[in-house]
């Protein structure tokens, strides 16, 4: 198969759908609202806080602004067990 005939069968099977996202995910542009902080900022206690194991990151199908739907980062603390 060549890369369009790929590209094709990919975008037939996900087509224009948004995933769901688990409760508590959250993306860098919510948090940086909640908290109150630039988004570099954020970014960087988001690195020291995924070395340390401390929060989750998996990426979730949003719309975006103007419609687009885009695989988006999301993260989640990880709770003590």
């Amino acid at each position: 198969m060549s890369a369009n005939e790929w590209a094709e069968l990919i975008a037939r099977a996900v087509g224009n759908k948004e995933d769901p996202v688990p409760r508590g995910f959250k993306t860098v542009m919510q948090l940086c609202h909640e908290q109150g902080i630039p988004e570099r900022t954020l970014n960087r206690k988001i690195r020291l806080l995924k070395e340390n194991n401390l929060i989750e990151m998996k990426s979730f199908r949003i719309k975006k602004p103007f419609g687009k739907i885009m695989s988006t980062p999301h993260y989640r603390i990880i709770k003590n067990k």
